[in-house]
């Protein structure tokens, strides 16, 4: 699900558009689970999902890019600057932290 890249690490995600809120909800096979208030329509659950991703690795969004799925609710975004370690790190402390729904 989090895969090491050469300048940053690609995750598979598992996206729920039109989604009552937006946020990680869990693994969903080997995915993460995220699910985005945005619609698919004109790519706005792509968009709501890439600015979630750098929300939960705190990298700014414009390290963020999708790079498989844009038409599906399997997709592949990678991550530039941030190693896999830490971004699994942050990511578990996502699914296990406070205020989780």
């Amino acid at each position: 699900m989090i895969i090491a890249g050469k300048d940053g690490v690609y995750i598979d995600l598992h996206v729920h558009p039109n989604a009552r809120q937006t946020g990680l909800r869990g693994i969903y096979g080997e995915r993460l689970k995220i699910t985005v208030t945005a619609t698919p329509e004109s790519g706005r659950a792509n968009e709501a999902t890439v600015v979630l991703i750098a929300e939960l690795l705190d990298v700014p969004r414009g390290t963020v890019s999708l790079v498989g799925g844009a038409t599906g609710r399997r997709k592949r975004v990678h991550v530039d600057g941030i190693d896999a370690d830490e971004a699994r790190e942050l990511i578990a402390a996502a699914l296990t932290g406070p205020g989780r729904s």
